[in-house]
């Protein structure tokens, strides 16, 4: 399976990792392979990220003439493939973040990556495509409670949460998706920590808090 970066110069960690380096390397392998008695060497065009694209290079590849793909479930391979990144993009899309360029900044992605995995996830009924337009969330004000579990405090939204305690609206997401523990603090210096209301475990919520 070839991704963009085996047919054109792409990012890379590395910044010397040049694509004539990468197009040796495939064919090294590839000769490597027919040595060693590999008769069907097969590569994939993966180019595009996208479900239909692969299917169809897949499909015309001398691979569906070796394996019986009639009855391959391509929406469930697409669903086991999402890796977490894409994953993370989808849930924040259905929370209290309400434009594509707020997601950017936690998941640090592209936004165009960032639109592409939302249109995925609305492709697979993983994402609410009521809720969302041309990048944005429709209802900007109907965002997933948070409780604030020192406080116990209910706020409607992560925006108002951050409002209220001068936190990072980024770090909150991140909270409520378990990859960051904090976002902002007390006055005392006590660190604060959040989760979904519909999640929390705690019971004793004091009051909901209406900016």
């Amino acid at each position: 399976m070839h991704g963009a970066g085996h047919y054109r110069d792409a990012f890379y960690s590395q910044q010397d990792v040049k694509l004539e380096d990468i197009q040796s390397n495939d064919k090294y392998k590839e000769n490597m392979a027919r040595m060693n008695g590999i008769k069907n060497y097969i590569v994939i065009n993966a180019c595009i990220s996208n479900l239909e694209y692969i299917r169809e290079n897949i499909i015309n590849s001398i691979l569906s003439k070796l394996v019986d793909i009639s009855k391959v479930d391509w929406k469930e391979c697409n669903k086991k493939s999402l890796h977490s990144k894409k994953i993370e993009t989808i849930k924040l899309a259905n929370t209290g973040l309400y434009s594509t360029a707020e997601i950017c900044e936690i998941v640090q992605l592209h936004r165009c990556t960032v639109q592409n995995y939302i249109r995925n996830g609305i492709d697979l009924g993983l994402c609410n495509y009521q809720n969302y337009k041309n990048g944005y969330m429709r209802h900007p004000k109907r965002g997933k409670k948070i409780v604030c579990l020192n406080t116990n405090e209910i706020f409607q939204n992560i925006t108002e949460a951050s409002i209220y305690y001068n936190a990072s609206k980024v770090c909150i997401g991140r909270c409520v998706n378990k990859t960051a523990k904090y976002s902002g603090e007390l006055p005392n210096g006590e660190k604060l920590r959040w989760e979904y209301y519909n999640e929390a475990k705690h019971h004793n919520f004091k009051k909901v808090v209406n900016l």
